[in-house]
């Protein structure tokens, strides 16, 4: 019997006990590099027989979904339709929040092994391409015609200052979000110890819908400073009643207190966006807004000043 460790280059024949040292072979870089090659070749073998194939059958795929999800949302079946398709997942044991999405729902459907993220990317495609009004016929194209596929569609409805830049249309979309119907429903990061959530009035009513404003740690942090920075400086805040342009004057300096504190945080955000090299033209404009609002305050209080101080 003959055994050959092969990591010290060493022959052990044990009929003889001799012993035979080998030394490894060595490397030659012309043939490293022809090696290479064919591995190279493998791999863009590979591409295109499982990754583009791969992607092709995806989109055909979701380009049928879409179809069905085109027809669906144009019936008044809706709603009956999506409780079944709830009614199906319920049964096979797949839990869904009370936040989701009816497209969420209908791609967590189609596709069980899909993450979280992917629901959301694929879900997103299907509202805005019908938000677009692209037919199902159309909606391979769509994808493969925008830059990203469909990681590039579901960030087309993301905040810029041509679809965001008026108050009433991000409220518009707000309202479009899923309410938070109890704090039980939200999904927790582990570490996690705060949430922001936006109140929006219900018309004709003091009641609000709750909407998770869906920021992310750095952003939460900074709403959480500013929150702090506001209460710091609405305290320090002097108002008498008795004086109706000392009661103007404090209630023009909490109000420049509190722009100010937006205005440091925005400044703040366009640096960090800057370093990270992301689109600087809605923080600019939000930038400027404030600014030009923060100067009417700080004339508004000179105005007053003289008066208060008689």
């Amino acid at each position: 019997m003959t055994i050959i460790l092969n990591a010290q280059g060493t022959r052990i024949d044990l009929g003889t006990t001799k012993v035979e040292l080998h030394s490894a072979p060595s490397f030659q870089a012309d043939a490293g590099a022809t090696a290479l090659e064919g591995l190279q070749t493998q791999a863009e073998s590979n591409h295109q027989q499982y990754e583009v194939v791969g992607r092709n059958a995806m989109i055909e795929l979701m380009s049928q979904v879409y179809g069905l999800w085109w027809s669906a949302k144009a019936s008044p079946q809706f709603d009956s339709f999506m409780g079944k398709v709830k009614e199906k997942l319920k049964a096979a044991g797949i839990k869904l929040r009370s936040t989701s999405k009816a497209s969420s729902i209908v791609i967590r459907f189609v596709f069980k092994h899909f993450d979280d993220k992917q629901v959301h990317v694929y879900g997103r495609a299907l509202e805005v391409a019908r938000k677009r009004g692209t037919k199902p016929e159309d909606f391979a194209d769509l994808i493969r015609s925008t830059t990203g596929g469909f990681d590039g569609l579901r960030d087309e409805g993301k905040s810029n200052p041509s679809n965001m830049s008026s108050p009433a249309a991000a409220l518009s979309a707000c309202q479009h979000e899923p309410t938070v119907d109890t704090t039980e429903s939200l999904a927790w990061a582990d570490g996690q110890v705060f949430r922001v959530l936006i109140a929006i009035r219900k018309e004709g009513s003091d009641t609000a819908d709750l909407k998770d404003a869906l920021l992310d740690a750095k952003q939460s942090e900074m709403l959480l400073r500013q929150f702090k920075a506001n209460r710091q400086r609405r305290d320090k805040a002097t108002v008498s009643a008795e004086d109706s342009n000392m009661a103007a004057t404090g209630t023009l300096n909490a109000m420049a207190a509190g722009q100010q504190s937006r205005l440091d945080v925005l400044q703040a955000q366009l640096r960090e966006a800057e370093r990270a090299g992301e689109p600087l033209d809605k923080l600019r404009f939000d930038v400027s807004v404030c600014e030009s609002v923060l100067k009417t305050l700080q004339q508004g209080m000179k105005q007053h000043q003289p008066a208060a101080n008689a």
